[in-house]
């Protein structure tokens, strides 16, 4: 699995709206959250509702964020549909070229990817305080205080393995 500190094998892949997601052009506007998901992975399942609360809520930051979903289109629209995600999702479904460079240990798996193409954060499972710490990187250099993605208080535990 690529580490902190590692450059990101750049990648273009299609969306499930039908477009294409580049990483490079994603890296010109600013960093990009790189995530690794399946539809029928449970962990995942717990943090959809999380990552697009981070999507939405700083969707008007110079950064970006897809998630390269490891299905075909059908199993993971179920979940968009399910968890009402407008969250931009890759489509990766055999052969798993991206997947295998970048080769994460588990689903979910994120990579916060600095404009300069080098992976400054690694985060595995659902660990609310790694999300936390997206949102406050999605910040920015903003003089806002950064509110919790990931509340304490919200029924979900703090960790959930992938």
């Amino acid at each position: 699995m690529l580490q902190t500190g590692a450059r990101a094998p750049d990648f273009r892949l299609p969306t499930l709206d039908g477009s294409k997601f580049a990483l490079k052009d994603a890296l010109a506007r600013g960093p990009v959250l790189v995530g690794f998901v399946k539809s029928d992975c449970r962990t995942c399942q717990v943090a959809f509702p999380y990552l697009q609360r981070l999507w939405t809520t700083y969707a008007d930051r110079p950064w970006s964020m897809v998630f390269v979903a490891q299905d075909r289109p059908e199993a993971i629209q179920r979940q968009v549909d399910a968890h009402g995600l407008t969250m931009p999702i890759a489509i990766e479904h055999g052969p798993y070229p991206v997947s295998e460079s970048y080769d994460p240990d588990a689903t979910p798996t994120y990579f916060w990817i600095e404009p300069d193409g080098t992976i400054s954060k690694v985060a595995l499972a659902f660990i609310k305080k790694d999300l936390n710490e997206f949102a406050a990187l999605a910040a920015g250099q903003s003089n806002a205080e950064t509110p919790d993605i990931a509340p304490d208080d919200d029924g979900q535990p703090p960790f959930k393995p992938g």
